[in-house]
């Protein structure tokens, strides 16, 4: 029996050390949740203003890695898995196309935007 807990505590130490364990535990509860999801299809239609919030945070998710949040999100808020595109959601922003470092989330250049138009009021 020590042996079994000497293994799991090796295990698990192993897993916090390469980083792997809060991944493990994000992809188990997004599992867990989309077989828990069976009242996706009473779910009511999205607003257009809450699928370009979904693609947004959807962005920001994935640029930082967070891929199991992302799925989660997905699954979640009925959002498609296919995504609007960039420049579309730039258009319904009125962002125009040269806002921001494509390299970077919208809500990067969002927030920066706002924290710089603040700065100039004050």
């Amino acid at each position: 029996m020590a042996s079994l807990q000497n293994l799991k505590a090796a295990t698990r130490s192993k897993l916090e050390e390469r980083g792997s364990i809060g991944s493990l535990k994000a992809q188990v509860r997004a599992e867990l949740f989309r077989c828990l999801d069976v009242d996706s299809e009473t779910r009511p239609k999205l607003s257009h203003e809450n699928i370009l919030l979904n693609e947004l945070i959807k962005e920001y998710l994935l640029f930082n890695d967070y891929r199991y949040t992302a799925s989660t999100l997905l699954a979640e808020s009925g959002q498609p898995a296919t995504g609007l595109g960039r420049e579309f959601v730039q258009a319904e922003l009125s962002m125009g196309n040269g806002a921001g470092n494509p390299n970077i989330p919208l809500l990067y250049s969002m927030l920066s935007s706002f924290i710089n138009s603040h700065k100039d009021k004050s």
